[in-house]
C-alpha cells in the first residue's frame, strides 16, 4: 500500500513539472519524487501564495526565487489540475 500512495504523490509532482518544464520555468533540480524545486519570478510566486501553500526556499536574485511545492498521497488530481491552470496563466 505505501508504494502506491507514494506512487501517487510522485505521479502528481511528475504532471506538475512537465507543465513547468513546457511553460519554460527553470528547475533548480530534476526530481524524481513528490517535491519540486522551480525558480518562479517573484511576482508569480506572490499570486499563487493566495491560494495556495507552498515554501518560498531562498531568492535566486532580485526577481526570482526557489520555491518547494511538495504533492502526496491525499493530493487531488483536480487540485493539481487546478493549479496548473492557474500556473500557465502566470507564467
Amino acid at each position: 500500500m505505501f508504494f502506491e500512495l507514494a506512487e501517487h504523490a510522485n505521479s502528481m509532482a511528475a504532471k506538475i513539472q512537465d507543465t513547468l518544464v513546457s511553460l519554460g520555468c527553470p528547475l533548480l533540480l530534476h526530481s524524481p519524487s513528490n517535491q519540486l524545486f522551480p525558480i518562479m519570478p517573484n511576482g508569480v510566486i506572490s499570486e499563487l501564495e493566495k491560494n495556495y501553500s507552498f515554501e518560498v526556499q531562498k531568492r535566486v536574485d532580485g526577481d526570482h526565487s526557489v520555491v518547494r511545492l511538495v504533492t502526496s498521497w491525499a493530493t487531488r488530481e483536480s487540485a493539481v489540475d487546478e493549479f496548473i491552470a492557474d500556473l500557465t496563466k502566470l507564467l
